[in-house]
């Protein structure tokens, strides 16, 4: 289903994004279209890296119950394979760890035939309070 996020230019620009409840997993996705690809193309490397910080962010978020916007403090990403005009691609947020000031995640981003396309990792802030924009059932069109 198509993922509900509070409006943003950049993301409305880049989308649409998908997500999906698999039990306690978060999946969030992405068709690669020609404007996600490069001048041999396959899907910008920014546009990966865009997609893994909708998944480090929303999915942690959901994942770890905060209902906060949490800010990338750092993201790390290993481009493994390509992603084509076409595919299909998803990861899993798995939330290491959560302390009172950040969040600890990582994912794997694969096409739908399970084809390795990047590893990311990230750190992102806890900041304010908990705020109904940010709860879990908002970004499935609650």
């Amino acid at each position: 289903m198509p993922l509900t996020l509070p409006p943003s230019g950049y993301l409305d620009a880049n989308g649409p994004f998908f997500a999906k409840r698999a039990g306690d997993d978060i999946i969030i996705g992405l068709r690669i279209e020609p404007r996600h690809c490069n001048a041999i193309g396959i899907a910008h490397g920014g546009m990966i890296l865009t997609l893994a910080d909708v998944l480090l962010t929303v999915g942690s978020n959901i994942r770890a119950r905060t209902s906060r916007f949490l800010p990338t403090v750092n993201v790390t990403c290993d481009f493994i394979g390509p992603a084509k005009q076409g595919d299909w691609i998803e990861g899993r947020i798995e939330v290491l760890k959560v302390t009172k000031s950040y969040v600890f995640s990582q994912a794997l981003l694969q096409t739908d035939v399970a084809r390795p396309v990047a590893r990311i990792s990230g750190v992102l802030i806890v900041r304010g309070d908990p705020d109904p924009a940010f709860a879990p059932e908002r970004y499935f069109g609650g």
